[in-house]
């Protein structure tokens, strides 16, 4: 699933924050593009959107993952209050062809 939630603007509805999946296994699921417009921040819009996902994963029997870098504190802070915890630390690397 994807979801989103939508405020009304000045030329009519936006969409304001976002997230989905992306990556379905037989028991687990990858969220991520969790986002929220900059002038949108600090309003719990992330916090519905990932609720909701969870909520949706869970009644699928599939356990929620997610990644997010460690330098980005306000995603961290948002999962943890969420219940997530950090499992491990993964390296991303980069390759030039």
């Amino acid at each position: 699933p994807w979801y989103g939630v939508w405020s009304d603007g000045a030329d009519g509805p936006e969409l304001v924050a976002q997230g989905g999946t992306h990556l379905l296994l037989s028991r687990a699921v990858e969220i991520g593009n969790i986002v929220t417009a900059r002038e949108h921040r600090r309003q719990g819009y992330a916090s519905q959107v990932v609720s909701t996902l969870v909520r949706a994963l869970h009644t699928r029997e599939k356990t929620v993952f997610l990644q997010v870098f460690k330098t980005n504190r306000a995603a961290t802070a948002c999962y943890e209050r969420l219940g997530f915890q950090a499992v491990r630390t993964m390296v991303l690397a980069k390759c030039q062809l």
